[in-house]
């Protein structure tokens, strides 16, 4: 008896298709890929780029399409290799290859600076900055691209500073001993019209001993708090009035030696030229912590006599500058003069944990 017409038939061969499809060119960074199998189920997904580095993706449930997590880089070449089963357990194997676009230099968002730098040991007061390029108006993308390890892990947030700069810090300061890691995955995001990132980067630093510098204007008194435990206490002198020490939080950013003051370089109604032997900036706007000998007559008297500046006696702050670690946090009370503005840096503290946590992706906190 004859065979019945297609009683031999078996299950359909499976098929593989990509998307971006095989040979295409000039493709804009930032998509994904993606690779789905017809009459069959996808075994393996490989995507690579010219040094052999794999993108990452995912399989869906029933393993019909793999979609990368990762986006792709500008001006790179590609090669996927995949294969699929059909209901019979037989293989089809496929082979693609495609090319993004290159971005020229005028559209590239990198990022030009990290701090704390890496490697860095700082104090606990430090937020991690990013500053870019150029304006990124896709903030909230970016900021998502920018993921943070921190070992003892503790979650924290993204806030825009202004259109270059985002901060990240947790509710409270860095715990003694953390070490913070950015993996800046910046390759394939399109930071605004036009603008695109196109490399990742990694940088980390550590946090060593907790140090806090409170300083009371109300009774021109330093307490220096390490670990816990006062260290030191000395008389000071604060801004007078017009001239006022911003109220608040701040962060030492950076430590000098021989730093000479200029009545000119802040406008000051009188003219002067001192000398400090060390400072400890405090604000992008001026304000150091630093030795004033020549207003010893007014350090802990109770009358503020500088423009803004903390002054101490050169004994004091001779210790409080070799004791003292860029990060370090310092808190100012009893001053009638709030913070003021976000930019004047570094005022992220005075800042409440709620309001952090938005982001700022509209600038509308600054």
């Amino acid at each position: 008896m004859a065979a019945r017409a297609g009683a031999e038939a078996g299950p359909a061969k499976a098929t593989v298709q990509f998307s971006p499809a095989d040979g295409e060119s000039q493709i804009q960074p930032g998509r994904t890929v993606t690779v789905t199998s017809s009459s069959g189920t996808l075994s393996h997904v490989d995507v690579t780029d010219p040094a052999g580095k794999y993108l990452d993706g995912e399989f869906n449930a029933d393993r019909t399409s793999w979609t990368s997590s990762a986006h792709l880089v500008p001006g790179q070449n590609y090669v996927v290799d995949a294969s699929a089963a059909n209901a019979a357990g037989t293989t089809t194997t496929s082979h693609a290859g495609f090319t993004t676009a290159p971005v020229p230099a005028a559209d590239r968002m990198t990022i030009t600076s990290v701090a704390p730098s890496d490697g860095a040991e700082i104090g606990v007061a430090y937020p991690l900055v990013v500053t870019f390029n150029r304006a990124v108006h896709n903030r909230k993308e970016v900021a998502e691209a920018l993921q943070v390890d921190t070992a003892p892990h503790v979650d924290g947030a993204w806030f825009w500073i202004d259109a270059q700069t985002v901060d990240y810090r947790a509710e409270n300061f860095w715990a003694p001993g953390t070490v913070v890691t950015l993996h800046a995955n910046l390759a394939g995001v399109e930071g605004g019209s036009n603008l695109w990132g196109t490399q990742n980067t990694t940088s980390s630093f550590t946090v060593a001993r907790s140090q806090v510098i409170n300083v009371n204007l109300r009774t021109d008194r330093m307490t220096v708090v390490r670990d816990g435990k006062k260290v030191a206490s000395y008389p000071v002198s604060g801004g007078k009035p017009g001239w006022e020490t911003r109220d608040g939080t701040k962060v030492i950013m950076e430590k000098v030696t021989d730093k000479t003051w200029l009545s000119s370089a802040i406008n000051a109604p009188e003219h002067y030229v001192k000398h400090s032997d060390w400072a400890m900036r405090t604000t992008d706007s001026g304000e150091f912590i630093h030795d004033a000998p020549w207003n010893a007559r007014l350090i802990g008297s109770g009358e503020n006599g500088s423009h803004g500046c903390v002054g101490l006696l050169p004994s004091d702050m001779h210790w409080l500058f070799n004791n003292t670690l860029v990060g370090d946090a310092v808190v100012v009370t009893g001053s009638p003069r709030p913070f003021g503005a976000i930019w004047n840096r570094i005022g992220d503290w005075n800042v409440s944990w709620s309001k952090w946590q938005t982001g700022n992706y509209d600038l509308t906190m600054t």
